[in-house]
């Protein structure tokens, strides 16, 4: 009676926590793990503004509010997301860069100081 039972639970067991289909979210018979922006922004090395950027530009997984005023994230995207981003470079050596500041320049025109005793007039 007690093998029937274990076997039973156990059967149970690994058909809740079994994934059918890792793309299809729909197969999954267990829940998943939600993470709050704080949860994300604790994974990541970015900032607030930063975070949001990159989802609005599709680099990064969208996040899916789950009231008019909360959003989160699911773990699995983000984990997905940080194992592809371990294996691909994302740095762009053509990127158009900005202006930056403007190169300073030496000015060869003025005198260079006047010697330590030396006055300008020439008298001490």
């Amino acid at each position: 009676m007690m093998s029937k039972l274990t076997a039973a639970k156990e059967k149970l067991l690994q058909s809740s926590t079994s994934i059918t289909d890792p793309d299809d979210e729909h197969t999954t018979t267990r829940p998943r793990k939600m993470l709050s922006e704080k949860d994300v922004l604790n994974l990541v090395p970015f900032s607030r503004t930063t975070l949001f950027r990159l989802e609005k530009n599709g680099k990064f997984p969208r996040s899916t509010f789950v009231s008019p005023n909360r959003r989160c994230w699911f773990e699995a995207e983000i984990t997905a997301w940080q194992t592809a981003f371990a294996t691909k470079d994302y740095r762009d050596p053509e990127r158009p860069r900005r202006g930056g500041r403007p190169a300073i320049k030496k000015d060869t025109t003025r005198t260079p100081a006047p010697k330590a005793g030396v006055s300008l007039l020439g008298v001490k």
